[in-house]
């Protein structure tokens, strides 16, 4: 059977960035030896997406993505077929919202009894 493998960059992105997915797998023929797998079936585990329709999804091997809302972390999953079998691979995608410390002040603590 293939194994399915991916990495994905940047490791945390903000809602809005465009995610890159990078396949990493591994396919074999029917005599064992490894070739190019014969297809991929990405879903992105985002059900509110633009643009729609389809947008949670990708057939091609190394797409991109784009989260609009924050989440703790999407379920990504890979499923990859070779001429024997098909597998999947699933990672955590977190998309936290940046916290934004541009605009606060600068303190020091000052003791009262100085």
């Amino acid at each position: 059977p293939p194994y399915p493998e991916f990495v994905f960059s940047p490791p945390s992105p903000a809602p809005g960035a465009s995610v890159s997915f990078y396949d990493t797998s591994i396919c074999y023929n029917n005599s064992g030896n490894i070739t190019a797998c014969a297809s991929y079936l990405w879903n992105f585990d985002d059900t509110v997406c633009t643009p729609q329709p389809n947008c949670a999804v990708s057939a091609l091997p190394s797409p991109t993505h784009t989260y609009d809302a924050a989440k703790i972390s999407y379920a990504v999953n890979l499923q990859v077929c070779d001429e024997v079998n098909c597998c999947n691979r699933e990672k955590l995608v977190p998309v936290k919202t940046p916290v934004d410390t541009g605009g606060l002040p600068k303190w020091k603590e000052i003791s009262p009894f100085q």
